[in-house]
């Protein structure tokens, strides 16, 4: 989801505010989540999946336009299960920062 809208950031100046703009086939919810796209901003994007059971964690995505050609990305997991919505990622001294409770995956080494 965050290439995706990265990507039409990109072609069009715009991000995309529904799961189904997205052309990935998601549904708004499955048997284990909730998926949910927030426009934060013009240039700020964020993309949820929230835990529906107890013993799953939770994921953040965001895209955020620093300038004209630059955009910075960021994939949050929650360090423990929870079906809580969080607050949502922001940026801080130009760095994307995970909302507290979760990991910055897009740091972790493959």
């Amino acid at each position: 989801m965050v290439r995706v809208q990265q990507a039409n950031f990109l072609e069009k100046n715009q991000f995309l505010s529904e799961l189904d703009s997205l052309g990935l086939g998601v549904n708004p919810e499955s048997k284990n989540y909730k998926y949910s796209i927030l426009l934060a901003a013009k240039d700020v994007v964020v993309m949820s999946a929230i835990a529906k059971k107890n013993d799953l964690k939770s994921y953040l995505g965001a895209v955020f336009v620093v300038s004209n050609e630059s955009q910075l990305s960021l994939l949050c997991e929650s360090q423990h299960p929870t079906k809580d919505t969080p607050t949502y990622p922001s940026i801080d001294s130009g760095k994307p920062q995970c909302p507290s409770g979760f990991l910055d995956l897009s740091t972790q080494s493959k």
